[in-house]
């Protein structure tokens, strides 16, 4: 955590799973009932998704959790979920979204924190454990085969998705890790991000002018 990063010139702060919704909306496919909460302060706008459910079932052919368990072990105690906030452009806007990290690739080189939690004085206190991995180690995991997660890899910037093999009849839901195949969708080098943006353009150039329109509506209404 760093107190000192302002958000003087970011368009948007949202979680990916407000802007995936809003993905399908302006597609057009099957989607829940939504209700977004709209905060402009600055010049900058904050969309955070409200729910009806919070958990859910998982879908049927999906393990869920139990396929995360059994690749991962929690390197913090305590912890539930790790997340992580990127910054990068989407057309003209300036946006940062917040997304939950499923695992990483511990192949990589990792860093240790900037600083420990007791250089940064205030009334919210941080606790500096684990360590600093690159974007581009982390993995999304899928407990499915058959799963198609570019829009969620994109919006997320994670490049690498792991899935699960086939249910074969009497599949008790325990996974093995050699049952497990990785899936990498790469930003640069083997083309699957950039065919899937040439497939999605007209999408994503609604998503960005249907943010424009929500941003230019709460600024309005906030001006004095």
């Amino acid at each position: 955590m760093n107190p000192n990063v302002r958000f003087n010139d970011i368009d948007i702060v949202m979680n990916r799973a407000t802007i995936l919704t809003l993905l399908k909306f302006v597609k057009g496919v099957s989607f829940q009932a939504f209700h977004l909460d709209l905060d402009f302060e600055g010049n900058t706008l904050f969309i955070g998704r409200r729910v009806l459910h919070v958990k859910g079932h998982s879908k049927p052919g999906s393990y869920g959790r139990n396929f995360e368990a059994a690749l991962t072990e929690n390197e913090i105690e305590g912890a539930t979920s790790q997340h992580r906030m990127l910054q990068y452009m989407l057309g003209p806007l300036s946006i940062v979204v917040r997304h939950e990290a499923d695992a990483y690739d511990p192949s990589g080189a990792l860093q240790d924190p900037d600083a420990p939690s007791d250089t940064y004085p205030g009334p919210i206190p941080s606790d500096t454990k684990g360590k600093l991995v690159p974007q581009r180690q982390v993995l999304e995991l899928k407990s499915n085969d058959s799963a198609q997660p570019k829009d969620q890899m994109w919006l997320g910037r994670t490049p690498t998705c792991c899935l699960g093999g086939k249910h074969k009849a009497g599949f008790d839901g325990v996974y093995k890790k050699t049952s497990v195949k990785v899936k990498s969708i790469l930003q640069k080098g083997d083309g699957g991000f950039e065919e899937w943006e040439t497939k999605n353009q007209e999408s994503l150039q609604k998503l960005v002018a249907l943010l424009q329109i929500l941003r230019q509506k709460i600024s309005e209404g906030t001006e004095d």
